[in-house]
């Protein structure tokens, strides 16, 4: 009986010496109701917006569509669709597009657009998108 508390004193204390090592980018992609539509309008140098919306599901795929706004009437549309990856270390996103990458920060009902070396934008103008509509989530 000795024999066997000692054994269950030594699982229990490597079942206590075992730590949970998820990175932040899993508790953000577990912990977080990331999946679904987000819009917004991104600032834009030689339009007067871009209104931007971004599908994410939670497949890892994503549609990103933008509208560029040149005037009252007139518009140029452009549409992309992939898989999206998640940063090993932080609750950001990475969409192929074009042979870039754009990164978003992925928060609880709004993605925000980082620059290329995966840091926030230093800008007073809005890079967020906010959430408009949930997809249920096969997790």
């Amino acid at each position: 009986m000795k024999k066997l508390a000692i054994v269950f004193a030594v699982i229990l204390l490597a079942a206590c010496s075992t730590t949970n090592k998820h990175s932040p980018e899993n508790i953000a992609k577990i912990s977080l109701d990331w999946s679904g539509v987000y819009q917004g309008v991104f600032p834009c140098a030689d339009c007067e917006g871009i209104e931007t919306s971004l599908t994410l599901n939670s497949d890892d795929t994503f549609k990103l569509e933008r509208t560029y706004k040149k005037g009252k009437l007139t518009s140029m549309r452009q549409g992309t669709v992939g898989k999206f990856t998640w940063n090993p270390t932080k609750p950001l996103i990475y969409l192929p597009e074009d042979g870039a990458i754009l990164t978003f920060f992925v928060g609880e009902g709004y993605v925000t657009a980082y620059d290329i070396d995966g840091n926030p934008i230093d800008s007073k103008l809005n890079y967020t998108l906010n959430k408009v509509q949930n997809i249920e989530s096969n997790n």
